[in-house]
């Protein structure tokens, strides 16, 4: 409906309303909605359910005792399907294997065609679905514009400023998230490479590239998407990666000018060498921050170790999504 936003504005000047408004992206942005409501608009960005919701959903009770029920196993179960399926409500109440995919296939195709293609006239349709794929095949890995745009240049003749206009595009419809790398300087954190989320680890099994099962990047991009429900509650949470010379850590929580909480996500501490290499890469941010305590989360292993005057504890994905 054209100018349907003078309707709105006609309600709110009439008073006694409360108004929402929502949709998909392809028709218009919360930066849009913000313009045509002339900034009398507070935006909420609504995610795919929280593993929380998805278990309250399929009927399975969540309280403090949770991790010492007999519901234990059902919610280690379920995380198995979320760690394929991803977290959109109408796929976790899909009971059908071939249902779900379906689904996520024609959300993919709805945010390729319509949110995508169709809003932002896209011309070079080839370049962006497969920059959408491989982005989807990657989660949880560093992103460089300029060593992807090197990787296409056979391929596709475009240049590096087409890439990055994609890649935007691709974070504006909350598709795509990238994060910094932390720093102090603005500069250093917009020149390193960034690490890639989407924004529901389904799309990994509906239209992803699979060589591996790759557990650990999903896991990882999991507690991003947690992350992010914790973020839509508190805007004043920002969200890095840091990686100085010789180590990484996957998850800075900054608020204002504090770093919170420092988060390493390994899905197999098992083997001692994994181990050393998580626990020296997160005490390397705990010295670096000034936190006494730190989490490495994992797949099942469950515990603490005092290091090198730290504290790390080891929770469980299951575990650390329930209660984060």
């Amino acid at each position: 409906m054209e100018e349907w936003e003078r309707g709105i504005e006609h309600l709110h000047r009439t008073g006694g309303y409360k108004i929402f408004i929502t949709g998909s992206s392809s028709k218009l942005g919360s930066q849009e909605i913000a313009t045509q409501m002339r900034g009398r608009t507070l935006s909420y960005l609504v995610l795919p359910f929280s593993f929380r919701e998805s278990l309250e959903a399929k009927g399975l009770k969540v309280d403090e005792k949770t991790k010492y029920s007999s519901q234990r196993f059902a919610m280690i179960n379920h995380l198995d399907s979320v760690m394929k399926w991803g977290l959109f409500p109408e796929v976790v109440l899909a009971e059908m294997d071939d249902t779900k995919i379906r689904i996520l296939q024609e959300y993919y195709n709805t945010i390729f065609l319509k949110d995508l293609v169709e809003r932002y006239k896209v011309r070079n349709i080839a370049l962006l679905k497969e920059m959408m794929k491989y982005l989807v095949t990657n989660i949880s890995n560093p992103f460089s514009i300029s060593k992807y745009h090197r990787s296409i240049g056979t391929r596709h003749k475009v240049s590096k400023k087409t890439v990055m206009n994609y890649l935007n595009r691709l974070e504006d419809i909350h598709f795509i998230y990238l994060v910094n790398r932390y720093s102090p300087s603005l500069r250093k954190q917009s020149n390193s490479p960034a690490k890639d989320y989407c924004i529901d680890v389904g799309m990994r099994s509906a239209v992803g590239f699979q060589f591996s099962k790759d557990l650990g990047r999903i896991a990882e991009n999991l507690v991003f998407i947690s992350l992010m429900h914790r973020r839509a509650k508190d805007p004043t949470i920002e969200i890095y990666h840091w990686k100085p010379r010789g180590t990484e850590t996957d998850f800075i929580i900054k608020r204002g000018a504090t770093v919170e909480e420092a988060i390493q996500v390994s899905w197999d501490v098992e083997d001692p060498k994994t181990r050393k290499r998580e626990e020296k890469g997160l005490i390397s941010a705990l010295k670096q921050f000034g936190l006494d305590h730190g989490t490495i989360v994992t797949a099942d292993h469950e515990g603490r170790s005092d290091s090198d005057g730290v504290m790390i504890e080891y929770i469980p994905l299951w575990q650390w999504l329930l209660y984060s």
